[in-house]
C-alpha cells in the first residue's frame, strides 16, 4: 500500500485505490445503510443521507423559538471537535462498528491497516523517498483525512457519544403546547461541528443553577469525546444563555450583562484581528485533565456555523449582510476584469445567485430590512450587467415574460424557501420536522386564534407573536405576497362546541389592535385564560 500526505492546504491521506474502494463500498455504502434501515442513526446527527446542513440551523432555530415563546430557559453550547477523522480511537471505534454489526474480519482489516501504514510525504517542492510509519507494537490512531471509511466510522463513533451522553440524562425534553407530543434531542451535530443543547429543569429555574446544569453537561460530553479520542477545540468553542427578565411588565431576553458574574475572561480574536475580553460562565475540558474557559455570547450577537450566521434572539441581519458581501467581492472581481453582459449574467446566476442565497429558508428578518440589504447590491451590480442602475425596481424584478429583467426578489425567494422547507419536513419525524412541529404548536398557542393563523391578516394580528420567531417571520412574508399557506386543520385550533370564540379573536373585533392587542394577550397568557370562550359566557356578562 502506498500512502502520500499532502500539507498544502491541511493534511490529507491519499490511499491506495483498491483500498479506499473497498473502504467506501463496507463501511460508506453498507454500513450506513443497515444503520439507517435500523434508526441505528441517532437524531442528533444530521451528517446523513437524507439530511441536510440547513437541517442542522434550523433545529436551533426553532429551539431557540420555543424557549422565546414559553419564556423557558435554555443554552446552546457550541463545541467543536477538532480534527476529528486524525484523533480516532481505534478501541473505542471498534466497539462502536461492532454495535452497528460489522464483521470481525472487517474491523481488524481497517483497524490494522491503519495502525500499520506507511506514510511518504508530498509537498509543493516534491516527495519524500523515505517512508515513516509504526508498528502493531506502536501504532497510530486516527482515520485519515481521505479516506472513504472515515465519515462513516466517525459518525459510528459520534453515536455512540451521543447516545452514552444522552444516557447521562442530559438534552432537551420538550413536550409540544397542544398535542403535548414528547421529543427529546441532547444535541445538533454536523460531523464534528456541535451545538449542546440545553433546558432548564423548570421555567422558574435560577441562573446560577441553571449554569451548573450547563457546565456539568458540556464536562460530561467533553469527556465522552475524549473517550473516542477526540477533544473540543476552545477557540471555536462558545455558549448561548436564553433566560428571561421583565422589563416594564413585558418578558425579554436577558441581554450578557444581566447574567450572574462570568467565572472568567477570554481573550477572543476578532475578525478584523482585534483582541476582545469576554466574559465566560463555561470551561470545556481537555485531555490533559485542564478545563479552558469558552466565552459567553450575548443572544443578540450573530456566530458563525456551516456558512450560516445565527443568533438566538431571531435577527439575521448578519448573515444577509455576509451573504451580500459575497456579491461585493464578485461585482469587484467584474471590474477588475469586465466581461461582456452575456457572460456577466451567467455568471450572476450560475455563480453569485447560489451564493448569495444560500441558508435562505432559516433567515429570521423583517421584509422592509431584507429589501434594503439586497438592493444596495443590485445598485452595485446592474451596470456591470450593462443595465441601468437607476431603473425602476419594478422593472428589474419583473419576469423576462413580461418585458422586465427577471433579477430575483429576494422577499419571494426567502418566503419560498421557507415554504419548500415546510413541504419538506411537515409530517415527518426526522429532529428539524419534530421541531417545527413544537415550534408552530407554541407560536399558535400564544397566538390564540383559532382556524389557520397563516391566512389571518399579520398586519391585524401580527402583534400577538413574539419578534424574532421562524414561524411570524414567514407570516410577515406571506401576508405581504398575498400567499395563503394552507396546513392541516389536525394542525388547527378548532372550536370545541359550537358557538366558541377566542378570547383574541373578540379582542381584534371589538378594535383592539397593536400595543393594546399585545397588552391584552400578554394578559390572557399570565392570567392563564384558555384559548377559548364560549359565546353564552359573552352574552351572560353583557
Amino acid at each position: 500500500m502506498v500512502i502520500t500526505m499532502s500539507t498544502s492546504c491541511g493534511q490529507s491521506v491519499f490511499f491506495e485505490a483498491d483500498f479506499n474502494w473497498w473502504n467506501k463500498l463496507v463501511f460508506a455504502r453498507r454500513m450506513m445503510s443497515l444503520a439507517g434501515e435500523n434508526n441505528a442513526i441517532p437524531e442528533e446527527l444530521f451528517a446523513k443521507a437524507g439530511s441536510h446542513c440547513l437541517d442542522y440551523t434550523m433545529s436551533k432555530t426553532f429551539v431557540s423559538d420555543v424557549s422565546k415563546v414559553l419564556h423557558h430557559p435554555a443554552s446552546l453550547g457550541t463545541c467543536d471537535l477538532g480534527v476529528c477523522y486524525d484523533q480516532g480511537a481505534h478501541g473505542t471505534s471498534g466497539i462502536s462498528l461492532r454495535a452497528w454489526r460489522q464483521p470481525v474480519n472487517a474491523v481488524r482489516i481497517v483497524l490494522n491497516s491503519f495502525e500499520t501504514m506507511q506514510f511518504c510525504l508530498r509537498t509543493g517542492f516534491g516527495e519524500s523517498n523515505d517512508f515513516f510509519g509504526d508498528t502493531e507494537d506502536n501504532p497510530i490512531a486516527g482515520w485519515g483525512q481521505g479516506s472513504g471509511a472515515a465519515p462513516a466510522a466517525f459518525s459510528c463513533l459520534s453515536a455512540l457519544m451521543v447516545n452514552a451522553y444522552k444516557r447521562m440524562g442530559h438534552g432537551a425534553k420538550l413536550t409540544s403546547c397542544y398535542a403535548a407530543r414528547m421529543f427529546l434531542i441532547a444535541a445538533a451535530m454536523y460531523v464534528d461541528d456541535t451545538d449542546l443543547i440545553h433546558w432548564a429543569d423548570s421555567p422558574h429555574t435560577d441562573d446560577d443553577e441553571f449554569i451548573a446544569q450547563v457546565q456539568q453537561a458540556t464536562t460530561n460530553f467533553g469527556m465522552r469525546a475524549h473517550a473516542g479520542g477526540g477533544a473540543l477545540k476552545p477557540v471555536k468553542c462558545s455558549s448561548y444563555f436564553l433566560t428571561y427578565h421583565t422589563v416594564n411588565g413585558k418578558t425579554m431576553l436577558k441581554p450578557l450583562s444581566k447574567l450572574p458574574a462570568p467565572s472568567a475572561w477570554v481573550d477572543v480574536t476578532q475578525k478584523d484581528g482585534s483582541i476582545k475580553l469576554e466574559p465566560s460562565h463555561i470551561s470545556v475540558p481537555q485531555p490533559d485533565g485542564s478545563s479552558v474557559p469558552i466565552p459567553t455570547k450575548d443572544v443578540t450577537e450573530a456566530t458563525e456555523m456551516l456558512g450560516m450566521f445565527f443568533a438566538p434572539i431571531g435577527n439575521s441581519v448578519p448573515h444577509i449582510e455576509a451573504m451580500r458581501e459575497k456579491g461585493f467581492t464578485w461585482a469587484d472581481r467584474l471590474m477588475t476584469r469586465p466581461l461582456p453582459s452575456r457572460d456577466a449574467w451567467l455568471s450572476f446566476f450560475l455563480h453569485l445567485y447560489p451564493a448569495i442565497s444560500y441558508g435562505l429558508a432559516s433567515a429570521v428578518i423583517k421584509r422592509s430590512k431584507l429589501d434594503l440589504l439586497m438592493s444596495a447590491l443590485y445598485y452595485k451590480i446592474l451596470p456591470l450587467l450593462g443595465v441601468n442602475r437607476c431603473i425602476n425596481v419594478f422593472w428589474h424584478l419583473l419576469s423576462e415574460r413580461y418585458q422586465g429583467l427577471g433579477l430575483p426578489n429576494f422577499v419571494a425567494d426567502c418566503l419560498a424557501a421557507k415554504l419548500f422547507f415546510v413541504q419538506c419536513k411537515w409530517g415527518f419525524e426526522s429532529a428539524s420536522a419534530q421541531l417545527m412541529v413544537h415550534a408552530y404548536e407554541a407560536f399558535m398557542v400564544e397566538v390564540g386564534l383559532y382556524g389557520n393563523i397563516l391566512s389571518t391578516s399579520f398586519d391585524v394580528a401580527g402583534c400577538l407573536a413574539t419578534d424574532g420567531t421562524w414561524f411570524k417571520n414567514l407570516w410577515e412574508f406571506a401576508s405581504y405576497l398575498e400567499v395563503d399557506v394552507e396546513l392541516a386543520e389536525d394542525h388547527h385550533f378548532l372550536p370545541v362546541q359550537e358557538g366558541d370564540q377566542s378570547w383574541m379573536a373578540v379582542f381584534l373585533e371589538a378594535g383592539f389592535v397593536g400595543k393594546v392587542a399585545e397588552r391584552l394577550n400578554r394578559m390572557r397568557k399570565v392570567k392563564g385564560w384558555s384559548i377559548s370562550q364560549m359565546e353564552r359566557r359573552v352574552t351572560d356578562d353583557s
